[in-house]
Parts: structure tokens; C-alpha cells; sequence
């Protein structure tokens, strides 16, 4: 996937873009169909959240038991205190 934008919901051409990477990657051959990911719930972590909201967002949509993480690896990352956001 592309690079987003710093704000990547105040850019409406990014927003579709990235859904539509997130859906082909969904689709993709790599990717567990959603019947399989129905039992146990799946946590999406990306590294701002923004694509883990939409990420969620399609597999909820898909029947799967999806959560994401806000604010991403980033957050992640100073609620642990493993290191400073932008590495």
C-alpha cells in the first residue's frame, strides 16, 4: 500500500484509493477468507490507525469480529513506552 497522506480523512481521493487497496488486499490470495476469521476476532494494527479503522470497517462488514487499535502502532508504542512515535 501507498503511503497515506498525514491527514488521510481530510483527503477524499485518498480515502478511496486506500479502501479500495485495503479491499484488493482483502481479496488478495494472502488473505484468510472471512468464513475462516468468523471464530476468533481479529485485531488490525497499522501505524497512525487510519487504516486499521477502514480495515475493520470492511471485515466487519464481512461478518468478522474485527478491532483495531486507535491511533495505531503509535500509540501503541508510547502506551508501552517502546520508543518515540516516528522512529
Amino acid at each position: 500500500m501507498a503511503a497515506a497522506p498525514a491527514d488521510l480523512f481530510g483527503d477524499a481521493q485518498a480515502v478511496e484509493e486506500r479502501w479500495r487497496e485495503t479491499q484488493q488486499t482483502i481479496d488478495g490470495p494472502l488473505w484468510p477468507e472471512p468464513s475462516e476469521l468468523q471464530e476468533l476476532p481479529v485485531l488490525v494494527l497499522c501505524n497512525n490507525g487510519d487504516s486499521g479503522r477502514m480495515t475493520v470497517a470492511i471485515l466487519r462488514a464481512r461478518g468478522v469480529k474485527a478491532f483495531t487499535i486507535e491511533g495505531g502502532y503509535d500509540a501503541l508504542a508510547i502506551a508501552e513506552g517502546w520508543e518515540k512515535p516516528g522512529r
